[in-house]
């Protein structure tokens, strides 16, 4: 795999339960500013979906080297934009 696919041992989502969603939730930028800002130091933002009963009975670093993963999203400012801003899993 590529470095950047690969899932980095401080991505643990079951560490990161505030950014657990359910289903038709919607979520505003984890960090402080607009959404438009994270793209001023990236051009491709990465979205991982996961199962969370996964997350929460196997160990991340079995995820991690299994690629346990239900979903990825590799999307641009402009792909974003055509999205109206929403991300719709499956």
């Amino acid at each position: 795999m590529y470095p950047d696919t690969t899932l980095r041992i401080d991505d643990n989502p079951s560490s990161l339960s505030r950014l657990l969603l359910s289903p038709g939730e919607t979520v505003s930028n984890p960090r402080r500013g607009s959404w438009e800002g994270v793209f001023e130091n990236i051009d491709t933002l990465m979205i991982f979906i996961f199962d969370e009963a996964t997350v929460k009975t196997v160990p991340w670093d079995t995820i991690r080297k299994n690629y346990m993963i239900l979903k990825r999203y590799d999307l641009s400012y402009e792909d974003l934009v055509k999205m109206e801003w929403r991300v719709v899993y499956p």
